[in-house]
């Protein structure tokens, strides 16, 4: 099993572009520097597990998926949850 060092920079870079944020957007919500937010996405550095929250409820996903999945499962959640939002239409 692989860290979650390892997924979590895949994850939030994957997450930000899929929602079409920049860095500089999301390090307010998350309450870190655009640098700071950098060092995430590179793996220099990991957020805290308050800031973890944070962004696993900003994107509506499990801390867990977050830490552990990778961005290919991330992208079949999001995409169940889209479906799924289409059929109670």
């Amino acid at each position: 099993m692989r860290s979650f060092s390892e997924h979590l920079p895949n994850n939030l870079r994957f997450l930000r572009k899929y929602y079409d944020y920049t860095q500089k957007e999301l390090a307010e919500p998350f309450e870190v520097s655009q640098e700071g937010y950098s060092k995430w996405e590179r793996g220099i550095s990991i957020p805290s597990i308050r800031r973890l929250q944070k962004i696993a409820n900003f994107y509506k996903i499990e801390t867990s998926d977050l830490l552990n999945k990778k961005p290919e499962d991330i992208l079949l959640i999001l995409l169940e949850r889209k479906k799924s939002q289409i059929k109670k239409i």
